[in-house]
């Protein structure tokens, strides 16, 4: 009775060990994709919010150059530059910054 106790606990790790060796390809690669799919979403917002950084730069830029800035121009461009996230800690913008220093 020992012996066949002993072959049947042999064999029942056995199968086991055949499981988990079955079933541990498919949660590496459950584990792999999810932090993929996080790298993959941080990257794309950060690219986006530099790109969204540049496009303000681009429209004040483009305002400037044509004459065309309104008291609109430097809130719109302020509020789009100051939002860019990052490691560091969020900037604010001055309180007077988009205002009018003289005549406009």
């Amino acid at each position: 009775m020992a012996t066949e106790e002993l072959w049947q606990e042999k064999v029942g790790f056995l199968l086991l060990g055949w499981a988990l060796g079955t079933i541990s390809p498919m949660i590496a690669d459950f584990i792999t994709k999810g932090q993929a799919r996080r790298k993959l979403k941080t990257a794309l917002r950060t690219e986006l919010e530099e790109l969204r950084y540049r496009l303000a730069i681009t429209v004040h830029q483009v305002n400037t150059s044509l004459g065309t800035i309104n008291k609109s121009t430097p809130r719109v461009v302020s509020a789009h530059s100051f939002q860019i996230r990052g490691r560091a800690k969020k900037r604010k913008a001055p309180r007077n910054y988009g205002q009018a220093v003289g005549p406009v």
